[in-house]
């Protein structure tokens, strides 16, 4: 069922220095035609939260950039497909809300990070490196599931 290549591949850029909307954007971006480097642009503000403001978590917002990729709308008369991606973005928001007990950055990292305190203690407890990779699997494995799902 899950493309563990495209996941673990999430994670892996993540683990390198990408951000959490980086990471999933480019891991999936190829199959809905975004090549490497207009992924990462079009992802790089969703990061920490959008902006380092601690609101939704980026490996929501990569995995929403992507669920529009395949069911966005390019016409703005086109409601059923607008229906459509609201629908499926909804349903992830939801199942990674279930999963995890908030969609917001900062609660998922217990701290505030659009602080120097707050992104200083993030950093000092490893938090980066352990909340936000698990976060990226997650949304990769939702993502990844609705993609196989939804037609």
């Amino acid at each position: 069922m899950y493309r563990k290549d495209l996941i673990e591949k999430a994670v892996e850029l993540k683990n390198s220095g990408y951000n959490c909307s980086e990471a999933v954007t480019v891991a999936f971006g190829k199959d809905y035609g975004l090549d490497h480097d207009t992924a990462i642009k079009a992802a790089s503000g969703f990061g920490a939260g959008g902006g380092r403001t601690g609101g939704l978590c980026g490996a929501i917002s990569g995995a929403i950039i992507i669920l529009g990729m395949k069911y966005g709308r390019t016409d703005p008369n086109d409601d059923e497909s607008k229906k459509k991606v609201y629908q499926i973005t909804a349903q992830l928001i939801k199942e990674f809300e279930k999963k995890k007990g908030t969609t917001l950055c900062n609660s998922l990292l217990g701290v505030d990070i659009g602080t120097e305190e707050g992104m200083d203690k993030a950093k000092e407890n490893g938090l980066l490196d352990t909340i936000c990779p698990d976060n990226v699997r997650i949304s990769s494995e939702i993502l990844d599931r609705l993609l196989a799902e939804v037609e």
